[in-house]
């Protein structure tokens, strides 16, 4: 892992700081997955299953990134593959893209990416997909108790505020566009444009799943992606006796069943770097 974030950097070192943040995650819901179920089988009984079709379907967003170029032409990108402990695989991938094709304008980014609940009456189909994959929470004051608070604040800074146009600010991420009004219930609440992660407009549709996109101008997204992988700590009891192995505590590797999967399929791999 330190290996490939070297590399990563080498790449960036050369190229440029990423311009895009994209975080592509598997929908345990995808048709091709669904229908190839057999019987009384849920998406958790069949890790094979859901780890090809991610992986198909990560090729073709790859494909439409840095061959067809649908948000601009890539010079290099790099991306990781990381598998949460519910058990879904996702990728987080940094694109860097030529001079031309360079976010240099709020107008630029808001043909790209878009932050706001679609209408469920003009955009039916993608008011869902935002809905169901796109929103954050609730959290902040309505829900104290969710999974993101630290110390009473979201950890992903969400609610985020309001805005009428789309602001680049000193972090190295845009403010996107916030307009209030569009409102959807979600998870038992009400929520506005303030919970939605920012997205694009064609991909979305196209793979109906979490693929959430940044404009990034910073090198902090390497360190990101190279975080490193999830663990557990498991601390090891019989009755009421404690053994005191290790100061009792294990620190160990946690592989889901569609993370083995992955392995023994072949793809070993769980990083990739191009240029």
């Amino acid at each position: 892992m330190r290996e490939r974030c070297a590399d990563a950097m080498s790449i960036f070192g050369k190229y440029g700081a990423p311009n895009l943040f994209i975080t592509f995650m598997a929908n345990p819901k995808w048709p091709e997955i669904t229908e190839n179920l057999r019987p009384s089988e849920y998406t958790t009984d069949r890790p094979d299953l859901l780890v090809r079709v991610f992986n198909l379907k990560l090729k073709s967003v790859m494909d439409d990134l840095t061959v067809h170029g649908v948000l601009g032409k890539s010079i290099a990108h790099v991306y990781t593959i990381e598998f949460q402990k519910c058990r879904l695989p996702h990728a987080h991938i940094l694109i860097v893209l030529r001079s031309d094709d360079k976010f240099s304008a709020s107008e630029h980014i808001d043909k790209c990416v878009c932050a706001e609940i679609p209408s469920s009456i003009e955009n039916p189909r993608m008011h869902e997909i935002v809905t169901k994959c796109l929103m954050h929470g609730p959290c902040g004051i309505e829900n104290p108790g969710a999974p993101c608070m630290e110390a009473g604040q979201c950890k992903k800074i969400f609610p985020r505020e309001f805005r009428t146009e789309t602001t680049m600010n000193m972090s190295g991420y845009p403010l996107y566009r916030r307009r209030p009004g569009d409102t959807a219930f979600v998870r038992g609440r009400e929520m506005d444009n303030r919970f939605v992660a920012p997205y694009s407009p064609y991909l979305l549709p196209k793979y109906n799943a979490h693929i959430s996109v940044e404009v990034c101008t910073s090198l902090r997204a390497v360190k990101y992606i190279y975080k490193g992988f999830d663990c557990s700590n498991m601390i090891l009891t019989a009755g009421q006796v404690q053994y005191n192995e290790i100061a009792n505590y294990i620190d160990a590797r946690y592989v889901s069943a569609p993370e083995a999967m992955w392995r023994l399929l072949g793809n070993t791999r769980m990083t990739d770097l191009m240029q």
